[in-house]
């Protein structure tokens, strides 16, 4: 059994990446795992609903792969790219 770990920028990043890629290890019974960098909220400018909708479509996938772990970040969408990489870093090492 392998064990993978996608990381993805945004909630819906790894299915789009590389969703097909997910599934056939799953079909491998191989360990998947998910982590998603940024999270949506209010105060950045998204509305409830949307938000809402994101965490639904979240759940959705969560079942759809049964993920060993999963994990969300919460980097803001938007600023991924100001964030010192030594904090991505540490954060993604943390998986490990």
């Amino acid at each position: 059994m392998k064990k993978i770990l996608v990381i993805a920028p945004h909630p819906d990043d790894e299915t789009i990446g590389c969703g097909g890629t997910l599934l056939r290890h799953k079909d491998d019974r191989d360990e998947i795992s998910c982590a998603i960098m940024t999270k949506l909220k209010t105060n950045d400018n998204w509305t409830e609903k949307a938000v809402i909708e994101k965490q639904k479509e979240i759940e959705k996938i969560k079942k759809i792969y049964q993920f060993h772990s999963f994990d969300i970040f919460d980097f803001p969408p938007s600023e991924l790219d100001r964030i010192p990489i030594n904090l991505l870093i540490l954060k993604i090492s943390n998986l490990f």
